[in-house]
């Protein structure tokens, strides 16, 4: 993704060669480009003792490729400043990847020791302890791992179904109104919705996150296989 300070990447650069120093099996890829910087330190520590061999960084961003490699890791680790929306917790999460994240913004929605892993303080200890906990969790009870990849993509299916985006929207609106004054189940042109191919009813379906779920979806399917969990 984007190499920048908003993403929080100085910080897991220098969190990334402290955990190899510590857990010896451990192994890093990331992908991406931005400040000229960031990727000359991560460069940096492709070459250096600890992360030969180790650490993978692959410059630029291609989705496929992408969508690979969150079906592939075990972690998916988001240290973001800010993420005003957060899309890529939930595609690691449909592909059994468990997300480490800064508890922030659109992030919040990864549950600590759940369906992934979360840290509330914006400094790289706090990260450096979380991405410690993840791994031992992984190394010494496989079985709460597994447990997690499952209930990440359960809550993703029970939240995000279309069915539950139409309850909300009526429970929040009972007189049927959007807030734009639109009856729900119609488009603002007043068109109405019309219901899926499998005969459930249309709804008023535009928001972000009927919109994230159809990308997680087409994410999943590029990625040629079932989620992670249902292979290990």
């Amino acid at each position: 993704g984007r190499m920048t300070g908003q993403k929080g990447v100085d910080s897991l650069i220098r969190d990334i060669g402290d955990q190899l120093l510590l857990e010896p099996s451990a192994r890093c890829l990331v992908i991406g480009s931005g400040s000229p910087e960031l990727e000359q330190q991560l460069e940096s520590l492709t070459a250096s003792a600890s992360g030969l061999n180790r650490v993978c960084f692959l410059r630029g961003f291609d989705p496929l490729l992408a969508n690979s490699i969150y079906a592939a890791g075990d972690f998916f680790l988001i240290p973001s400043r800010y993420e005003p929306c957060g899309l890529t917790d939930y595609m690691a999460q449909l592909l059994g990847n468990l997300p480490i994240v800064h508890r922030v913004g659109g992030l919040v929605k990864v549950i600590d020791g759940e369906t992934g892993f979360a840290y509330d303080e914006n400094t790289p200890e706090a990260l450096a302890l979380v991405m410690g906990r993840a791994l031992t969790t992984y190394a010494d009870d496989p079985g709460a791992i597994r447990t997690m990849q499952m209930a990440a993509v359960e809550r993703i299916a029970r939240l995000e179904s279309i069915e539950e985006q139409r309850r909300r929207a009526l429970s929040a609106d009972p007189a049927g109104q959007s807030a734009g004054g639109k009856r729900a189940g119609e488009c603002r042109c007043g068109q109405k919705q019309q219901g899926n191919r499998e005969g459930k009813a249309g709804g008023s379906l535009h928001g972000h996150t009927v919109g994230r779920l159809h990308e997680v979806r087409k994410a999943r399917r590029q990625a040629h296989g079932p989620p992670v969990s249902s292979r290990r």
